[in-house]
Formats: structure tokens, sequence, C-alpha cells
């Protein structure tokens, strides 16, 4: 059950404040800028405070956001404290939950390819290789995979090896090559190559092309598949019955380790379906968090590539795609860019209801309290103030702390149905603050 801790990341994220920026200085090497907010090294050098419990100004060099905090929101969305106080909330994992699981996520990620083996290679298509590398005839190490247990699935036209390698392939026929009697093509590594040993040297790859991708084929929750493929295990005469019984445990589980978080999620889903909110949304908003959204996906997608690349000499991701539809946990067909789009827009609705849950409750934000929240951000990320008041508006901290009030009075007021939930009587009080 690995996969379904990532099945939440997202809806986490957008209930639990969270920061999510790179820091490219240190806790003591900020200089001073025009803002004031540079002074740390300085303090604590001379006083031998820390550089994050040091005097700075809340001034922030982002660029102003929307404010959520003191805007007038009854354009938006118009809740009383009857709409939460006593709010039953129920916590178990349903049938549909499951179903939904095994549906869109682990029957497609347990599809097989189809592989063409008829037809030649064109661009744009899936190619299904193992190579082997040589150099004057003599094979070189991390030139071949010929020992994986799969083929590697080159897409034609990617640019994921060295340039002329994927056109060398295209035209090629499957059936024409095998493991006995591979395809001989002829490259050279670039002069800049990162391996000096290989940097400007022509290479000869001996290509088994097992096959073309020709489409997918999903799998039936069937006995075979779940204990073949899945490998589970069970005395039970109805193997599939016993297998989603065990799925929605597994998944039970999942929540009560988040079950903070999982609180969150549901008393804001359960929110959302009793409360009427404006199709309008404040300007900008929406497409601003959503730029903010995919630039964690770019980040992500290219973090891990070249992660992957360094360590293993491959790249992890074959496009954007891939990675926006892993980040987000979602099906391998699945559209991540419009789920990204509509969720952005939820974000702002989300911001929207708890701001006004925290001023209905009559909670106010000194400055102190801001500065102390720029410093919990900047401890949580190895960062100084000055690098949180770079990353986060004025409006986005005010925003975020009040958020993080709203989440606390919600969890202090709805009443939580449990279920089945594998929790410990003594787990069962009312929860702590959330996690920033």
């Amino acid at each position: 059950m690995k996969h379904l801790k990532r099945l939440s990341i997202l809806l986490s994220l957008l209930v639990v404040s969270a920061l999510l920026f790179s820091c490219g200085k240190g806790k003591t090497d900020a200089t001073d800028d025009a803002t004031g907010t540079g002074t740390e090294e300085t303090a604590a050098e001379t006083t031998g405070i820390d550089p994050i419990d040091a005097p700075f100004d809340l001034v922030s060099t982002a660029d102003p956001t929307f404010d959520y905090f003191r805007a007038d929101l009854s354009d938006y969305l118009t809740v009383g404290s009857g709409d939460y106080e006593g709010l039953s909330v129920a916590l178990d994992i349903t049938e549909d939950e499951v179903e939904e699981y095994i549906r869109d996520y682990l029957l497609p990620s347990n599809r097989t390819p189809i592989k063409a083996t008829d037809r030649a290679v064109a661009d744009g298509d899936t190619a299904f290789i193992y190579y082997t590398g040589y150099i004057d005839d003599a094979a070189f190490e991390g030139g071949s995979n010929a020992e994986d247990d799969e083929p590697y699935p080159l897409v034609i036209g990617s640019g994921s090896f060295i340039p002329g390698f994927e056109t060398a392939l295209i035209g090629l026929i499957p059936s024409e090559t095998s493991k006995e009697a591979p395809h001989p093509i002829t490259v050279t590594f670039p002069e800049s190559y990162d391996n000096a040993d290989l940097a400007g040297k022509e290479a000869r790859f001996d290509i088994w092309l097992v096959g073309i991708l020709d489409g997918y084929e999903t799998p039936e929750l069937n006995e075979e598949f779940v204990t073949d493929v899945l490998g589970f295990e069970t005395e039970e005469t109805d193997v599939v019955a016993a297998f989603r019984a065990h799925l929605k445990n597994e998944m039970r589980k999942s929540k009560v380790e988040s079950l903070t978080t999982h609180k969150l999620i549901r008393t804001m889903e359960e929110l959302f379906k009793v409360l009427s909110f404006s199709e309008t949304l404040p300007e900008g908003e929406a497409d601003r968090v959503e730029t903010a959204m995919n630039d964690d996906v770019v980040y992500y997608y290219q973090y891990y590539n070249y992660m992957s690349y360094m360590y293993y000499g491959q790249i992890y991701f074959e496009d954007l795609d891939e990675a926006g539809r892993w980040y987000y946990g979602l099906g391998p067909d699945a559209d991540w860019a419009a789920f990204q789009h509509t969720e952005a827009e939820r974000v702002v609705r989300q911001n929207i209801l708890l701001a006004a849950i925290a001023r209905l409750n009559g909670f106010t934000i000194s400055e102190e309290e801001a500065k102390e929240w720029v410093r919990e951000q900047a401890r949580n990320n190895d960062a100084t103030p000055a690098e949180v008041l770079d990353h986060f508006s004025l409006e986005e901290i005010y925003t975020k702390i009040a958020a993080e009030r709203a989440q606390t009075i919600l969890l202090e007021t709805v009443a939580f149905d449990y279920g089945e939930l594998p929790i410990e009587p003594d787990e069962t009080p009312e929860e702590t603050t959330p996690e920033n």
C-alpha cells in the first residue's frame, strides 16, 4: 500500500499551512538591503542573539496579494457560527472511497503496455529497448541496460538520450531485432558531456527493440490480479472481498497517521457541501495560486530528474505531465493541469472560509504575532526572517495566521465520528493546533 499516502499529499498541503520555498541564504549570511531586514548577522555577532531572534522590520519584498483577513468577504461567502458549531463530520473510510481508489489509481497504476512488433518506429513513439554501448568494441560502464528486468521506455523525440540516438531508431521494426541479433547504431557523445571519459567519443550501441507502445491493458480486480500481481495472501475463500477489506483497513491506518489533517480535510468537505459560495473570486487570486502550484510541480520535476540522472544516469520522469500526475497522486491518464486549476479555485474559497471564521470569532493579529510566525517559518525551513519576507507578502502572512486560528476553532467545535478508524481510546481527545 505504498501509494496510499500520496493520495492525500495535495489536500494536506492545502489545509495545513506550509512553507514551500527554496532558501538561497544560510541562517547567518544575510546581507543588508533596502528593507532593513538583512541585519541578522550583525546582531548575532555583536549581541550573541540567534539571527532568527534578532529584531527585524515587518516589511515584505514579495508582491502584494489579496488581503483575506481585512477585505470585505461578503461578496464571496456568508458564514455564521451555526454553520460549523456542532457540525457532525464522519472520519471513517467509505466503500465509495475504496472503490474510487481501486478504479482511479490501483488498477490504472498496474496496467501493462501493449507492444506492437510489426511496424516501424516513428517520431513520438515510445520504444521499449535494451541497449549495450561500446567504445572501440569495449563495453563501457553505465552504457547498458541489458541486465534490467524491463526494457527502457524511450520516447522518440524527447531528447532524453544523447543526440542522434533517438533518431537512429526511427524506421526500425521490433520483429527485425532480437537479443541474439541486435541492431547497431553509431552516435557521438557531445564534447560537453558530463563524463569526461566519454565526451566527444564515438560509440556503437547494439539495440534490441522489444516493441512500440500501442496502448495499455488495464487489469481487472480478480483473484489472479490480487494474488499474483499485488502479492496479497489470505485464507479467506473470497480473495477479492478479503482484499477490499484489507485495503479499507490500510486506508484507515493512513488517515490515522495524519489524523489532524484528515479531520480538517473532511471538515472542509462538509462545509463546502452546506455553504453557498459566490461564483466570483477575488480578481487574479486563482491564477496566482495556480501559478504557485505549477511552479512547485516544475521544481519537483526538475529536482527528481536531476537527482536521478546524477545517481543513476537516467531521468526519473519522461515529461512534465508524468511528474504532474505523480506529484498530485493521480492515475496515469489523469489531466493533472485541469485538476490543478480546480484545486487552485478551491484553495481560494478555502482561504475565504477560514478568514471569515477567524474574523467571526473576533480574532486579531498583532505585529508581534506576525513576526513570531515569520520566525517560526524561518526555524522550520533553515531560513532567515528576511528570506521568509522575500517569499510571503504581508497579506499572505496574515491570511495564513488567520487560517491556522480558524482550523483550531473548527477542531474544537466540530463533532467527529471516528467510525472504525483504528484509534486507541486515549488518542481521541481534541487535537492540538495544526502543524505549520
